[in-house]
């Protein structure tokens, strides 16, 4: 019985802390952050498919829609290049944290698109530094999350404490923003292209 009063006390803290930094989908090949989204449309050509899939993105203008800066024409395949931004404010989750940015790829051939999300980097400062380096610095804190410790002349242990925890927070934020908006773009674009393939037009 003592056993398990101590486990009902402690999973919730656990599951809180678990929540701090999310499971960020990896990529095998590269060990890099990457989300990745494919859709197949069996005997559809390439550029129908571009066509319908770049109407997603002139449609679904946002501070979390990626910009189109460049689009090349392959033999096999069309691939377009987009920059986009982590909103710092995606739905009041979040306040006052500064933009992150990725890249977005579409690679469409016939009879299929796959969208990937990835080479997210983080603003620290006003310097950009990969979403990995800045994940594994957050996740290899001391047990409590604390960032480093301040030492202010004339501030309480207690004040320094509170602002330590703040940073932690908005550190472990910033990281559920970007999981959070990546996930949310990938779902957009799903359902687009379900409500483009019930008009029939894909």
């Amino acid at each position: 019985m003592r056993k398990l009063l101590i486990l009902i006390f402690i999973a919730p803290v656990f599951a809180y802390t678990q929540q701090r930094v999310p499971h960020f989908p990896i990529d095998s090949l590269s060990g890099h952050i990457q989300y990745r989204l494919k859709f197949d449309f069996p005997g559809v050509h390439k550029r129908k498919i571009f066509d319908v899939m770049m109407r997603w993105f002139s449609t679904n203008a946002s501070a979390n829609n990626p910009v189109i800066y460049g689009e090349d024409e392959a033999r096999k395949g069309i691939n377009a290049l987009l920059m986009g931004s982590c909103d710092p404010d995606y739905q009041g989750i979040t306040k006052n944290l500064p933009s992150n940015q990725f890249e977005l790829k579409m690679i469409v051939t016939d009879g299929q698109a796959v969208i990937t999300i990835s080479n997210f980097e983080i603003n620290r400062g006003g310097e950009m530094e990969p979403l990995e380096n800045f994940r594994d610095e957050v996740a290899q804190r001391n047990p409590n999350e604390q960032a480093a410790k301040l030492s202010i002349p004339g501030m309480t242990a207690a004040k320094a404490q509170a602002l330590d925890k703040r940073f932690a927070n908005t550190d472990s934020d910033m990281l559920d923003n970007i999981d959070q908006t990546a996930s949310a773009i990938l779902r957009d674009a799903r359902r687009y292209v379900k409500k483009a393939q019930k008009k029939e037009l894909i």
